[in-house]
């Protein structure tokens, strides 16, 4: 999470999965299978290719913000509000 904060590309060896699915709302991700050389090759040579034009992607921002500390405390604390709003007594509502 740390690092797709940078905005940068990312080349990714995984699986398909959480990480995977992740990555592809990242939106700057190139992801190949563990074992697939080729495919890591195509995929350096592309994000390559795009640095000499001056075109790499960038990260998706407004994904990225989700991860926030400050968005993740306020959508903890309206979950623990919700929470103690269903088990007040009824004679303390």
């Amino acid at each position: 999470f740390e690092y797709m904060g940078s905005l940068k590309p990312i080349l990714a060896y995984i699986p398909t999965g959480v990480t995977h699915s992740l990555l592809n709302k990242y939106r700057a991700a190139s992801c190949v299978g563990i074992t697939d050389v080729d495919a890591g090759a195509d995929a350096i040579l592309k994000f390559y290719e795009m640095w000499k034009t001056n075109s790499l992607p960038s990260g998706s921002d407004e994904f990225i913000q989700s991860f926030d500390r400050l968005n993740l405390t306020e959508q903890l604390s309206a979950i623990l509000d919700r929470i103690t709003e269903e088990i007040k007594p009824e004679a303390d509502k």
